[in-house]
């Protein structure tokens, strides 16, 4: 079963100080930070779950998720026809998943911290509200998100919870035995691969809104036959690092930024 993709809740514009952004000259919207627009909130999210998208990446990930589409699509129809069924029935669950997050552009962030701490303790990276989309935060979820062999699971988090232990749990063993590592895709929307195997397992502890991606075995990878599979196993992490790490989610939109109408 596809995980339901709840809608936001709490969807809201941003107080006083953004309503009066859009009545000002751009030259004064630009001077107004991403910072100063925390400070004028109520409540500030959780470091980990404080999220914005940037102008300039609203395109981009608009691309990035309608080649994934297209290209799990053909992986497929590749694997169905060489009788590799259980990954074409993987590759098809991944195929309607990216379809649900394209239809939810909403969930789309530029990846990276800019919580309260984070930016004043880096003020060269505070950017202006103008170069942005939008921003908000999520509560932090309950979920983990595992994508493997046998489609897309979200598990409940436990403490202590590992990549590998997620990945087992999610794909009843079936991922350890295919491949040696995993993508861990951490709710900041940071990438890095994971030992799973018995001989190269790390220890990695998940934490809640994390993504694990199980990467594709090199007999795919070095195929032809079954298309872009490489592609496909560097892209599809990069991805779902720009999706939210959670469902409940306020969100501010930026009344000049780009229209994020289109999928």
């Amino acid at each position: 079963m596809i995980p339901r993709i709840s809608s936001f809740t709490g969807l809201r514009p941003a107080r006083l100080l953004l309503l009066g952004l859009a009545m000002l000259p751009l030259s004064s919207q630009a001077e107004t930070t991403l910072r100063d627009a925390w400070l004028e909130q109520p409540a500030l999210p959780a470091a980990g779950y404080a999220f914005h998208q940037r102008a300039e990446d609203v395109d981009r990930h608009r691309q990035q998720g309608r080649e994934l589409h297209a290209e799990l699509g053909l992986a497929a129809r590749h694997a169905a026809e060489r009788g590799e069924l259980p990954w074409a029935h993987a590759f098809t669950r991944w195929e309607q998943q990216i379809a649900a997050y394209r239809q939810a552009p909403e969930h789309a962030r530029t990846p990276g911290r800019i919580d309260i701490t984070a930016l004043v303790a880096a003020p060269r990276h505070n950017p202006s509200l103008a170069s942005l989309a939008h921003f908000g935060g999520c509560e932090p979820p309950s979920w983990v998100e595992v994508w493997h062999i046998g489609g897309v699971t979200r598990l409940t988090h436990q403490a202590g919870m590992t990549v590998a232990q997620a990945l087992d749990s999610a794909s009843q063993g079936r991922a350890q035995r295919q491949v040696d590592s995993a993508w861990r895709i951490s709710p900041l929307g940071r990438v890095s691969e994971v030992g799973i195997a018995a001989w190269n397992q790390e220890p990695v502890e998940v934490t809640p809104g994390s993504r694990i991606v199980q990467r594709l075995p090199e007999s795919f990878t070095a195929d032809d036959a079954l298309g872009s599979a490489e592609w496909i196993d560097a892209s599809l992490p990069r991805y779902l690092a720009t999706r939210l790490p959670g469902d409940r989610c306020t969100l501010h939109a930026i009344p000049h930024a780009t229209d994020e109408s289109s999928p």
